[in-house]
């Protein structure tokens, strides 16, 4: 009987070998997997879009004034802000489409939408609802795939998703602005279209003399953007800054810093997607708002919030994390709290962090700027009007 099992136990330890190389294999080509699984592998050149949004309708919007949805909520313990809200957000969400059925998601797919509505819209959008207006229009995104890859369907998504950005944009200016002062807000996908409608619609435009600031987070941000396209806006390198862009990607204290500063695409000048491979990048420290390189320990960090079971937001948590600014990136340690933590899978930095791990101190900056805005524009219409070149109000 001893002879006999032994044929079998090897066969067993055989088969557990055989096992672990495949495991090793298959950890070896995660990424390759995860991308496979991700891929439309449709060509663009053949693919039938979704339909069109219509902005007139109220379902093509995430978020509006009359029906804000999660972006009204506020932290736990947190209380509402006495008075109006003297300014608009206009908000372009990340990429919350994750399906390989379309290039562009579907406005109405029920997976993208609740990713958005319930979370999107809950941790980051909302640091903004103490002095603004929402307005968060759906669009048809590209999917996360386009996000990973340089050939031309993915291209072609992210022009797709754009154009309809750049149409809620300029369907909220002339429908619901009002001349009112305004933020551009955006994350991932969102910041990246956020800089073309800042290059297309605002810069030397009317509605440049009304932009606050754009806070465009979560993507690489070329420093060299300022010398051509957005010429006339600077970065936000100071507590004091208005006017200008707020920008940082963030990875965590050893990780390497290779996909959040050269494996993406970004807007140029003349509407073309083109590599950030070698450029300088923006980084504002949210815990001091400068763009210098010195370490802000976590006891700046006003608090982070996540969302609860129950779909509110948690009480801030102070001191959840430290920030550094350091060759255009913004290093942050590992939260101790494990529900800020983000997975260790291909495509994980597109996570929606970045806005919540920062998200007092969002919401004390964007208050602070606006006042120092109104403050600045208030002088200089008074002395417009001195001099009887006050514009007509």
């Amino acid at each position: 009987m001893k002879l006999r099992s032994y044929p079998v136990k090897l066969l067993l330890g055989g088969l557990a070998l055989l096992l672990v190389l495949l495991s090793g294999i298959l950890y070896g080509f995660r990424e390759n997997l995860v991308y496979y699984s991700l891929n439309p592998r449709t060509p663009y050149q053949t693919y039938a879009p979704p339909a069109v949004p219509d902005y007139t309708k109220p379902e093509a919007w995430a978020a509006l004034p009359e029906r804000p949805g999660q972006a009204e909520l506020r932290p736990q313990g947190v209380s509402a802000a006495d008075g109006d809200r003297p300014i608009d957000t206009f908000y372009i969400h990340p990429t919350t489409y994750y399906d390989s059925t379309h290039w562009n998601g579907p406005i109405d797919d029920r997976e993208a939408q609740l990713l958005l509505d319930e979370t999107a819209l809950a941790i980051q959008v909302s640091a903004f609802n103490e002095v603004s207006l929402i307005y968060a229009p759906r669009y048809r995104q590209a999917t996360l795939y386009a996000s990973f890859t340089r050939n031309q369907d993915g291209r072609m998504a992210r022009q797709t998703a754009y154009k309809d950005v750049s149409r809620a944009f300029r369907y909220y200016l002339r429908q619901f602005n009002n001349d009112r002062p305004f933020v551009i807000v955006g994350y991932g996908q969102g910041a990246l279209h956020g800089i073309r409608l800042l290059q297309e619609h605002v810069v030397g435009k009317d509605a440049q003399s009304r932009l606050v600031g754009a806070y465009l987070i979560g993507f690489p941000f070329p420093i060299d953007l300022f010398d051509l396209s957005l010429n006339t806006l600077s970065i936000c390198d100071t507590p004091q800054s208005v006017s200008c862009i707020v920008s940082w990607n963030e990875i965590q204290y050893g990780r390497d810093p290779g996909e959040a500063k050269d494996r993406t695409l970004v807007w140029n000048i003349l509407g073309r997607l083109v590599s950030t491979q070698g450029r300088q990048l923006a980084c504002v420290n949210p815990l001091t708002w400068s763009s210098d390189e010195l370490p802000a320990p976590n006891p700046l960090n006003s608090g982070g919030v996540v969302v609860t079971n129950t779909g509110s937001l948690s009480s801030p948590v102070r001191e959840i994390t430290g920030a550094q600014c350091r060759d255009g990136v913004l290093y942050v340690d590992k939260p101790a709290d494990s529900r800020f933590r983000r997975l260790n899978w291909p495509g994980s930095h597109y996570r929606l962090a970045d806005y919540n791990l920062f998200y007092m101190n969002i919401r004390s900056d964007v208050s602070r700027r606006l006042a120092i805005w109104s403050e600045q524009n208030g002088a200089r219409r008074a002395l417009g009007s001195l001099s009887g070149d006050a514009s007509p109000q």
